[in-house]
């Protein structure tokens, strides 16, 4: 059992992580349009809850909401209505260190989701460093698109 798959299960996101991670090492890149799909449909699931509860729906009210308190060591470079910007230093709470970059960017397809469904408006996501293909940190840009 690799490093990866010793994240401890606390829920089913935690589940569905690892579950993602062990048919990508099976299969490959063929599975991460499933992955992304998959993963993006808890994304609505999630933005469907959080719809109505936010002062505000755009990017600022998102992050503050959902991303609040999950990122213990990093930096916010920039949280605005329209842009936010954040690095963290954690290790991936998906459990993806050093694994494929390709799998954060289908995974990740939950936090772009969410602010989809929350704000009703394309939303740009931007990896520019990430912990899943070795990288020091994750950082992250999203946007409207």
């Amino acid at each position: 059992m690799s490093s990866a798959d010793e994240v401890r299960i606390m829920n089913a996101r935690d589940a569905l992580a690892l579950l993602s991670r062990r048919i990508y090492r099976k299969y490959g890149a063929e599975v991460l349009p499933v992955i992304s799909e998959v993963w993006s449909k808890l994304g609505v699931a999630v933005g469907n809850r959080y719809r109505g509860e936010l002062p505000s729906p755009n990017l600022k009210a998102i992050a503050e909401a959902f991303f609040g308190g999950v990122v213990a060591r990093g930096e916010v470079f920039e949280v605005s209505e329209d842009r936010v910007h954040g690095r963290s230093y954690d290790s991936c709470a998906l459990g993806l260190d050093n694994t494929s970059r390709e799998l954060c960017q289908a995974m990740m397809s939950l936090d772009k989701a969410v602010m989809e469904t929350v704000t009703g408006r394309q939303v740009n996501m931007e990896i520019l460093s990430s912990r899943a293909a070795g990288d020091e940190y994750c950082e992250v840009i999203y946007s409207w698109g």
